[in-house]
């Protein structure tokens, strides 16, 4: 992403409920942008580059970020910023504390950045 550099881009996958999920985790630290400018740059990415669009969803938790939707329903994305995403985790604990790692120190170690959720 022009503006960033990529501290983490990792995919979790995991089996709630007999079906596999995964996410897709990228944890971007801005260069020059400020926190915002480089949320709505990476947005403005999954809708220009991946196809998604601006979820028309009413969001009940703040802290999930802005959320984008895909033709296929089985897909979906958050754009958050980092600290949005570590207060969401704080009350939504991920079900794999130890797959959830290194996610967690880059979110830690990048109080300014912003994070790409995309589920797959």
């Amino acid at each position: 992403m022009a503006g960033s550099r990529t501290v983490i881009d990792t995919l979790l996958c995991r089996s709630p409920y007999g079906e596999q999920r995964c996410e897709r985790y990228v944890v971007l630290a801005p260069l020059a942008e400020t926190q915002r400018e480089l949320a709505a740059l990476t947005g403005a990415a999954l809708v220009s580059r991946d196809g998604f669009t601006p979820t028309s969803y009413v969001d009940s938790n703040p802290d999930e970020g802005v959320g984008y939707n895909s033709e296929d329903e089985s897909r979906g994305g958050w754009v958050n910023t980092t600290s949005q995403e570590l207060a969401l985790e704080r009350t939504h604990p991920t079900e794999a504390p130890t797959a959830w790692a290194p996610v967690l120190a880059a979110l830690m170690a990048t109080p300014d950045g912003s994070v790409v959720r995309i589920i797959d």
